[in-house]
């Protein structure tokens, strides 16, 4: 986000939303690693702990989904829309009926506004195997293929058990014990 656009379109949106008290950001609040700078064991083992579980933050808490004329390509955001989309009853992952969705699309640079309607009515009725099919597939891209693999397997563990105990809970693990900033989970 060079020119801070993604920044300015949160702020307002957290502006209308006062009872909004903390934002999870995932770049910020997961230990990154590039060409220059390399994660730390304890990162390492901070970020592996995040991935396993991030899934639990879209399928809980009210998600902002900044769409771009990128974003139904991108394995990221196509995973944690859809997971917004989703509700769970009795352990059970299915699609969250209108006055249960916790998602809101903000269209941003020169994203075309029928885009949301694309996202919607492919993801928001979308099953664990349609998601799984749609995730998996090599026009969705990432930027490490690895976790791609990872947070697949959940999908296709959650389709096949058509229940979320695929899904770790936060109320079943703690995060690793490390100085980073993973303990705020």
């Amino acid at each position: 986000d060079p020119d801070g656009a993604q920044l300015k379109m949160i702020c307002e949106e957290l502006e209308k939303r006062p009872e909004c008290k903390y934002v999870w950001y995932d770049y910020c609040c997961l230990p990154q690693s590039d060409k220059v700078r390399k994660r730390t064991v304890d990162e390492q083992v901070c970020f592996r702990w995040g991935l396993d579980h991030i899934n639990v933050l879209y399928l809980i808490f009210p998600v902002i989904i900044l769409l771009d004329n990128n974003y139904i390509s991108r394995f990221w955001c196509l995973m944690e829309s859809w997971l917004s989309m989703q509700k769970v009853t009795n352990g059970i992952l299915s699609p969250a009926e209108e006055s249960r969705q916790r998602y809101t699309i903000i269209c941003m640079h020169n994203a075309n506004p029928f885009l949301v309607k694309a996202i919607e009515n492919g993801l928001a009725n979308c099953s664990a195997l349609d998601a799984y099919k749609t995730l998996k597939k090599d026009d969705i891209s990432v930027t490490n293929k690895g976790e791609k693999q990872i947070l697949v397997k959940s999908v296709h563990c959650t389709r096949t058990r058509s229940h979320i105990t695929a899904l770790p809970s936060l109320t079943q693990s703690s995060p690793p014990h490390s100085s980073h900033s993973c303990q705020r989970f």
